[in-house]
């Protein structure tokens, strides 16, 4: 499974500490990637996405791109399948070898900016296997934070570059969110791996 050098997050406590017969957790491990984010933003096929929200359409504030083998919908968009570049394929590869499980597709977000984020919400699509969502940051710091879905708890947590984030069994009674912060000049890419039935 995953190396020794974990570090369990017990949401409900929001701190940091090795609670172990949970369930519902968060896993952050420092320095797991080597992905270059200079290279992921040249090389990779980013996209302007709108979205229909409370009726009106509005640009999503970061740039996005999907592969996998399957295609992917949320917020009532949705990607074709598209082939995994090779550095992304090792990535998951290597992931999916530690975690005992197969990953086959991931979706990737550019934020160019500490103006773009992220909301509060839940991958928790029926097409998704929720047990284990692994996301990989890269580039600016940003804050990650969480809360219970009826508001009651939470919690936040800065990502460095290469850090790997493992969300176990999370989607189902927790939302979270790339919060907005202008006083960051630089960007980030986010890889969020997931496994598709």
């Amino acid at each position: 499974m995953i190396p020794l050098k974990k570090l369990t997050l017990h949401p409900q406590e929001q701190l940091f500490s090795p609670v172990e017969n949970t369930v519902e957790r968060l896993e952050l491990i420092s320095q797991w990637s080597e992905l270059n984010y200079d290279e992921l933003t040249e090389a990779l096929d980013w996209q302007e996405e709108h979205i229909r929200m409370f009726g009106k359409e509005i640009r999503v504030p970061r740039l996005v791109v999907w592969y996998g083998e399957k295609g992917y919908g949320y917020s009532g968009k949705r990607h074709q399948p598209k082939e995994i570049p090779e550095m992304i394929q090792r990535e998951m590869n290597r992931l999916s070898a530690e975690t005992g499980v197969e990953f086959n597709g991931v979706l990737c977000n550019w934020y160019r900016n500490g103006e773009e984020h992220m909301g509060f919400h839940s991958d928790d699509e029926p097409e998704i296997d929720g047990s284990l969502i692994a996301s990989i940051s890269l580039g600016a710091s940003r804050r990650f934070a969480w809360k219970k879905k009826d508001g009651s708890e939470g919690g936040k947590v800065g990502l460095e570059s290469g850090s790997l984030l493992l969300m176990h069994h999370f989607q189902e009674n927790w939302k979270h969110a790339l919060l907005k912060d202008p006083k960051v000049g630089e960007g980030r890419i986010n890889l969020t791996f997931r496994k598709l039935f």
